[in-house]
C-alpha cells in the first residue's frame, strides 16, 4: 500500500533535518572564525631557521678563501687595492690570507702596496708592525706616509727606528708624519733623543721637536733653538719662540736671535717673540706687534740698547 501524500511529506522533512543536522555543526564556521573558501592554503609550520650565528660562521670562513682566489685572478692595482681594502674588513677573521697580503707588499704599484698594508694591520697587530716597519722604506712617500698612520695606531712604537727614519727622510710632509708620531710617542725617559734630531729637520716638520723640548723641559736644547728663531717656518718660529720663553735660559745667543724676530713678517710670531724677550730679560719695551715696518724697527732698536747697550 503506498504511503499517503501527508505520509511522503513528513518522511521527506525527517530525511532534510538529519542531514542538516549532521553537517551544520562541522561544516558552519564558528562566531569568531575566519571563513574558509575553496583554494585556501593550509597553513603550514615553519621549519626552525639556522641560527644567524652559524650563517654567519659559515659565510665568514668562505669568504678569505675566495678572496685569495680573486686577489691571486686580479691583474688592476686598483682593483688589487679594492680586493685588500675587502680584506681588511675581515679584521681577526682574515688571518688566512696574510700570506696572500704579504705578498702585496712588494706589489708593483704603491696603491696596492699602501692597501695591503692596512689589511695586514687590522688583521694582525704584530705583523702590522713588522710591514709597517718595512714599507718605511718603500720607495713611494704615500705608502711611507700609510706607514707611520699604522704606527700611530699601535699601542708600542720602537721610537729609535722611526727616528732613524725622520733623519734620512727627504719628503718635509713624510718628516712632519713621522715626528708627529714621535710626538705622541715618546717617553720622558726617551726626550734626551730629541737633541739628536733637532738638526736634521726641515722646518716644516720641526714644530712637533719643539714642543716636545718645552714639554721635557729640554734646557740643553736653547742653542740650537736659537739657530732656528728665523727658520723658514712660521709655526716653527713660533714654536722656537715659545719653548725659549718655557726654558727660561736667557741665552745671548737666544736673545740676539729673539731680537732680530722682532721685525718677522707673521703678527703672531712677533707677538711670541716679545713675549719670550720679556720673560727671559724681565724687562718691558714698549712694543707693538701690529706696528708698520717703521715702528718696529724703532722698537728693534730700543730692545737692542736696553739688552746689548748699542
Amino acid at each position: 500500500m503506498e504511503p499517503s501524500s501527508s505520509m511522503r511529506a513528513f518522511l521527506l522533512f525527517s530525511v532534510l533535518s538529519v542531514a542538516l543536522v549532521s553537517c551544520g555543526d562541522s561544516a558552519a564556521p564558528a562566531d569568531n572564525a575566519p571563513v574558509k573558501h575553496l583554494g585556501d592554503a593550509v597553513p603550514q609550520k615553519p621549519k626552525d631557521p639556522e641560527p644567524i650565528a652559524a650563517v654567519a660562521t659559515s659565510v665568514q670562513e668562505g669568504v678569505p678563501a675566495k678572496l685569495a682566489k680573486a686577489i691571486e685572478r686580479t691583474k688592476d692595482a686598483f682593483d688589487r687595492a679594492d680586493l685588500y681594502s675587502k680584506a681588511k674588513s675581515l679584521g681577526a677573521a682574515g688571518k688566512p690570507l696574510l700570506s696572500v697580503l704579504q705578498k702585496g707588499l712588494v706589489d708593483a704599484e704603491g696603491v696596492a702596496r699602501a692597501a695591503a698594508l692596512e689589511a695586514i694591520a687590522a688583521i694582525d697587530e704584530t705583523a702590522g708592525a713588522a710591514a709597517a716597519a718595512t714599507a718605511l722604506r718603500d720607495k713611494d712617500a704615500e705608502v711611507r706616509m700609510r706607514a707611520l698612520a699604522v704606527m700611530d695606531a699601535l699601542p708600542i712604537v720602537d721610537i729609535e727606528s722611526v727616528l732613524a727614519f725622520v733623519r734620512d727622510e727627504i719628503d718635509s710632509s713624510v718628516q712632519l708624519a713621522g715626528m708627529l708620531v714621535v710626538e705622541k710617542k715618546l717617553s720622558a725617559a726617551q726626550s734626551d733623543k730629541v737633541l739628536g734630531i733637532l738638526g736634521a729637520l726641515d722646518p716644516k716638520a720641526l714644530a712637533p721637536a719643539v714642543r716636545l723640548v718645552r714639554k721635557f723641559g729640554i734646557k740643553a736644547a736653547v742653542p740650537k733653538l736659537a739657530g732656528l728663531v728665523n727658520c723658514h717656518d712660521e709655526d716653527a718660529r713660533e714654536a722656537v719662540a715659545g719653548a725659549l720663553a718655557e726654558l727660561g735660559v736667557a741665552d745671548q745667543d737666544a736673545l740676539k736671535a729673539l731680537v732680530r724676530a722682532l721685525c718677522d713678517e707673521s703678527v703672531r710670531v712677533r707677538r711670541a717673540v716679545h713675549a719670550a724677550l720679556k720673560k727671559l730679560s724681565g724687562k718691558n719695551v714698549p712694543y707693538n706687534p701690529e706696528a708698520d715696518e717703521m715702528d718696529l724697527s724703532d722698537a728693534q732698536a730700543a730692545w737692542k740698547e736696553v739688552l746689548f747697550g748699542k
